[in-house]
């Protein structure tokens, strides 16, 4: 069995038990990220098997290059358009 039929097989017993997928899949990765191949493939591949996936590739970010920069303590936005907690 190849990982796309893997991945397809785990995917329809999903479907087949619960009837949907849900939630769909996000995947954020960077352009310098160690992972950045494979996350772009791993969501290629969901896509392929029909579960609904987003895909954020920013460029020139590194892994957890989100906690490696300081953030705005009030007003104004992180830039990622996400709350902060």
């Amino acid at each position: 069995m190849t990982s796309d039929e893997s991945v397809a097989s785990v995917v329809k017993q999903v479907i087949d038990r619960f009837g949907h997928i849900d939630p769909p899949a996000w995947i954020g990765v960077g352009t310098l990220d160690l992972f950045h191949h494979e996350d772009v493939e791993y969501a290629r591949r969901l896509g392929d098997s029909g579960v609904p996936c987003e895909l954020d590739v920013i460029p020139g970010a590194l892994t957890a290059s989100n906690s490696c920069f300081p953030r705005p303590r009030s007003g104004g936005s992180s830039g990622a358009g996400r709350q902060q907690r």
